[in-house]
Parts: C-alpha cells; sequence; structure tokens
C-alpha cells in the first residue's frame, strides 16, 4: 500500500514524504494510508476526488495487495456513512467527468 501512496504522489508531481507521515503505532496499513492521502497528498484539494479504477481485476491478481486495497475502500465507506473522512469517501452514484485524469496503472 506503501506503493499506492508513492505512485498517487508521482501523479501529483509531490514529492514523496512517505517516511515522516508513516506511522507504524497507529495499527495497520489502512490507517496510514488513509492519514497521508488526506494530511499530505489531498490536504490542499477543496473539491472532493474520484478514485476511478480501471482494469480493477488486476488488483485481485495482487496476492499482497488485493486484501488491503478491498479493506481500505471499505474502510472510507463505512467513515463516510459515518462522516468522518470528507476527502476519502465513495461515490455511490454513477459519475461523468469530462476533465482529465491521470492513470494509475497496476502491472
Amino acid at each position: 500500500m506503501q506503493w499506492l501512496c508513492v505512485t498517487l504522489g508521482d501523479l501529483l508531481e509531490l514529492e514523496n514524504k512517505l517516511v515522516e507521515h508513516w506511522d507504524d503505532t497507529l495499527g495497520g496499513i489502512n490507517p496510514n494510508v488513509t492519514k497521508y492521502l488526506e494530511r499530505y497528498l489531498f490536504k490542499d484539494f477543496s473539491q472532493p476526488l474520484v478514485l476511478v479504477l480501471e482494469k480493477v481485476d488486476l488488483v485481485f491478481e495482487q496476492a499482497t495487495f488485493n486484501v488491503d486495497f478491498c479493506r481500505l475502500l471499505r474502510g472510507w465507506n463505512d467513515a463516510a456513512k459515518r462522516k468522518r473522512s470528507p476527502r476519502c469517501n465513495l461515490a455511490k452514484n454513477q459519475v461523468n467527468c469530462r476533465s482529465r485524469y491521470r492513470s494509475l496503472q497496476f502491472s
């Protein structure tokens, strides 16, 4: 999951500050990912972001990645229901986006 954080940061042209933000005492990978996204990568975003998963089947081929990734999405969904995490929110409706977006490649 650190790979995801670093890759997203690279796509946003931000410096890798994972070491500064990662805290093993938080009790798991997903709290660290959410903290890194909310407090560093997305902290200056005033509008919600949409995570578009293209070729999501490739996520499930990565045995060391897929369980944590699915738990991360579930955690964001649960937090959104409790309205605790406004920046990491899962859209429940179809979203049509005409603006450019960058692609995150799973390989």
